[in-house]
């Protein structure tokens, strides 16, 4: 059977690790969230497109499952040992240090693995490529702004509206 690879439809990022390795776990994923008629459509593709392949039981285990965290939402799970190429929704590559957050919208190319273990049998999807759709790059604050506190400029620097206090040392 030749590779096959299959797009996934645009979804929000969950835990992407698709610039930096996962160095907890290890490898390159993303999860991708959608609503259930989306995932219900992918899953008849994620189907179509292995429907030659002689699975031995009916309890293939595939890389779609309910969103635990998010009430009729579904993840479409993805992941590599290799890095994946990353593109904006204009087919540029990322930079190297551009962080992708989690809500970012993307797709994904992956190539159709299935596998066999025991008597357990599955399709895997694993990540070649993301688009970048809308980028987010997490660590959105909570907080209203604050008049004449802190502040870092967009170059990088610090710029501080605190009045310099006086020390223990000035004493």
């Amino acid at each position: 059977m030749s590779k096959q690879f299959i797009t996934t439809p645009v979804g929000t990022a969950v835990l992407p690790f698709l610039q930096e390795e996962d160095k907890k776990y290890g490898g390159y994923k993303v999860w991708i969230r959608v609503d259930k008629k989306t995932a219900e459509v992918f899953k008849a593709k994620l189907l179509d497109t292995v429907k030659d392949h002689q699975f031995k039981t009916k309890n293939v285990k595939l890389p779609i499952k309910a969103d635990e965290k998010t009430d009729g939402m579904y993840l479409i799970v993805t992941s590599s040992d290799y890095k994946p190429m990353v593109f904006d929704s204009k087919n540029h590559a990322l930079p190297q240090d551009a962080k992708v957050g989690g809500g970012t919208e993307l797709r994904v190319l992956a190539e159709v693995y299935p596998w066999e273990v025991k008597r357990e049998e599955g399709i895997k999807l694993r990540l070649k490529q993301a688009q970048i759709i809308k980028l987010a790059t997490g660590g959105s604050s909570g907080f209203d702004e604050v008049d004449d506190g802190f502040e870092v400029d967009i170059d990088g620097g610090q710029e501080s509206h605190f009045e310099e206090a006086n020390s223990a040392l000035d004493i």
